[in-house]
């Protein structure tokens, strides 16, 4: 069981790694490779949970009895991991050179400094270019360009940022597409490419919520529109409002009012203060009504 404990938790890790929104190819792979080498590991060496009770007899303070023949768990745990070896690698058949290759696009691994290593990553531009110069061409894009625009593109970012590490490349799309416009298609061709039917499945788990039952009659285009907010924008805590409120006062054909209400409860407190109670206006026209008798000369 505290075998088992160990096997699940390096997959769960891979698990999360695909249910991750913004993943890559790149992490995917990167992670399935760290998996293999754990669990290659595990065929000799006790995973930390397997540690924890080796060479008991009780465990906890429950006093669990703890069974077993520890020569056929030597012989089931190698055949469990290499079914799961076996598993991973026919259920994820890939290219390896090209998930090599897909690493570029993590700014993490790049080195801090460009004179550490000049030829860094033209190799896997190479790799990338052989397989997706078809692709470019296609969308317009001059695939001969893009070797010699990488190095380009390597030269201004590490004179134009200091740290590479913490930039993204929506920043770098900003400010180099019109300069490094091809190696910058193929670097997002690469981030395009999906990693796993995560998002589908997500999708049609959202739609199902959305066009329920009492919903059912919600044109495609609603729904459309409906699901693009749910999946595709910030969390509400992340939301920044500004941007939407700025364009709802701009926008239409007659001006906004947007404090309409807070107008009509300053007049109607304006109105308040003006009234005056009906036994003060009785009091004001009797002390007009006597001033004017006594100013009426007698007959």
């Amino acid at each position: 069981m505290f075998f088992l404990w160990d096997v699940v938790n390096c997959l769960s890790t891979v698990s999360e790694a695909f249910q991750q929104r913004d993943v890559t190819i790149a992490d995917v792979y990167q992670e399935l490779e760290a998996a293999k080498c754990i669990l290659e590991k595990y065929k000799a060496r006790d995973g930390p949970k397997l540690k924890m009770v080796i060479g008991l007899d009780e465990y906890n303070d429950k006093g669990q009895v703890l069974k077993g023949q520890s020569t056929s768990f030597t012989s089931y745990r190698k055949r469990l991991i290499d079914g799961l070896l076996k598993s991973l690698g026919s259920q994820f058949e890939v290219d390896e050179n090209l998930m090599k290759a897909a690493t570029i696009v993590k700014l993490e691994l790049w080195p801090q400094l460009l004179s550490e290593d000049q030829d860094f990553g033209d190799d896997k531009v190479a790799v990338l270019l052989g397989k997706l110069a078809p692709a470019l061409d296609a969308a317009g894009m001059d695939s001969n360009q893009i070797e010699p625009e990488f190095t380009r593109l390597k030269c201004l970012l590490y004179q134009s940022y200091p740290d590479i590490k913490s930039l993204s490349w929506e920043t770098i799309n900003r400010g180099m597409v019109a300069k490094c416009p091809n190696i910058l298609a193929l670097i997002d061709l690469v981030l395009t490419f999906p990693a796993g039917s995560v998002e589908a499945e997500r999708g049609f788990s959202q739609m199902g919520i959305v066009k329920n039952d009492w919903r059912s009659c919600l044109l495609d285009s609603n729904l459309s529109d409906l699901l693009m907010v749910l999946l595709e924008t910030p969390e509400v805590g992340e939301f920044d409002p500004s941007e939407a409120i700025h364009l709802w006062n701009s926008a239409g054909s007659r001006a906004r009012r947007p404090n309409y209400m807070e107008d009509a409860g300053d007049v109607e407190e304006e109105e308040e203060e003006d009234f005056v109670p009906d036994e003060e206006l009785q009091q004001l026209e009797d002390k007009a009504n006597d001033d004017l008798a006594f100013s009426m000369p007698d007959d």
